[in-house]
């Protein structure tokens, strides 16, 4: 399933016990946001069985994108942990697109 969803360049790795990190290099939020909703609808519509049963999974997806206000890999980290805990809040089972620091700032 992986080599179906994810692209040769990117790289995937567990980063806790049910979290994982997809790293997108040179790719826009939005080609981002397609491939994560590619990765959740097909996560949940996968059959997975344990013991016979099926087994419903559902996947919240947080994302970013890096910026010239992003000054770390921690802090591109927190932005996209705080939007896959705004996709938790919000019900599960969806992806949630962080605001970038530059959408943050007060307006001139």
């Amino acid at each position: 399933m992986r080599s179906q969803l994810i692209r040769r360049e990117d790289t995937f790795a567990r980063y806790g016990g049910e979290e994982f990190i997809l790293l997108l290099e040179n790719t826009p939020i939005k080609s981002a946001l397609k491939i994560a909703e590619r990765i959740r609808s097909s996560m949940t519509n996968y059959n997975f069985n344990y013991k016979g049963q099926k087994t419903p999974v559902t996947v919240s997806l947080g994302i970013t994108g890096m910026t010239p206000l992003i000054d770390s890999p921690q802090t591109l980290l927190n932005l996209a942990d705080q939007a896959l805990y705004q996709a938790k809040k919000l019900g599960r089972n969806r992806v949630v697109v962080s605001p970038t620091p530059e959408a943050l700032m007060p307006q001139e």
